[in-house]
């Protein structure tokens, strides 16, 4: 597969058997979404020669040319942009998933002295920048109570916590009460990212959460790890709106799979 420029984005092989119909199925990835491909086809007969001629005969190069189909890549919508940056790493992107709430959210807007209130949160950016990370991942409740207070200078922060012990929103509650501006929650599983929601009314919580997987979490962890406040920060922006559907139900962000804790 080539992009429009004509550099190489993906490949893949296959072997094409009489037992399944003289067909053959290839996934790609890496991908972008929403984007043209020029795809290709090669091949070899039994005695090692190539559709083109190669190598017993006068290469034909047009007899690959002649392969040539375009496609273009669906839109999959990926709701979040989660951007941590540090000073060796630079900046790098993770995948995160939004809590159902982000949606209504933010439901208030400050400038100075003054605060507007139930705002329309859908003309609203959900946005949060050059916040510092701040590792709970090893508290002693794992935030479903006491967590400690934010620094008085630096804000915004984002408490880093692991999934366990009490519903995700107790632990956005607890952030909230301690002065964090959002939540970023360690997956306690291996595999897809659960849908976090609230039990049962979603409109109490008041600050943003996301929930990454275990294995990003531990990344994270290592980089903040012995670091000074400050060394990480990040960047993250609900740029579409996730809406809540039914469990099971699926849609352009894919499927839904809510869990409450």
């Amino acid at each position: 597969i080539k992009n429009g420029n004509g550099v190489y984005a993906a490949w893949g092989k296959v072997s094409i058997t009489a037992s399944n119909l003289y067909k053959g199925y290839i996934m790609f990835q890496g991908l972008a979404e929403d984007t043209a491909y020029d795809v290709y086809c090669s091949g070899v007969d039994m005695s090692g020669n190539g559709i083109d001629g190669s190598p017993a005969y006068a290469i034909d190069q047009t007899k690959i040319d002649a392969t040539k189909r375009t496609v273009h890549t669906l839109v999959v919508f990926v709701a979040t942009r989660f951007y941590l940056m540090t000073p060796a790493a630079g900046k790098v992107r993770y995948d995160v998933e939004p809590a159902t709430w982000n949606q209504l959210l933010p439901s208030s807007w400050g400038q100075g002295c003054l605060e507007r209130r139930t705002i329309e949160s859908w003309s609203t950016p959900l946005e949060i920048a050059g916040a510092q990370l701040v590792n709970h991942a090893s508290h002693a409740t794992l935030g479903c109570e006491g967590l400690p207070a934010v620094p008085r200078l630096g804000e915004p922060f984002l408490a880093l916590l692991r999934r366990g012990r009490c519903t995700f929103t107790q632990k956005a509650l607890e952030a909230h009460a301690a002065g964090f501006a959002g939540l970023l929650v360690i997956d306690s599983t291996y595999g897809g990212l659960p849908d976090m929601t609230a039990p049962v009314d979603d409109t109490i919580v008041q600050v943003p959460a996301w929930i990454i997987s275990s294995a990003i979490g531990d990344t994270i962890i290592a980089t903040l790890s012995g670091a000074p406040p400050g060394f990480a920060t990040a960047d993250v922006a609900d740029v579409y709106r996730k809406p809540k559907l039914g469990e099971r139900q699926k849609d352009e962000f894919g499927l839904r799979r809510y869990a409450t804790m």
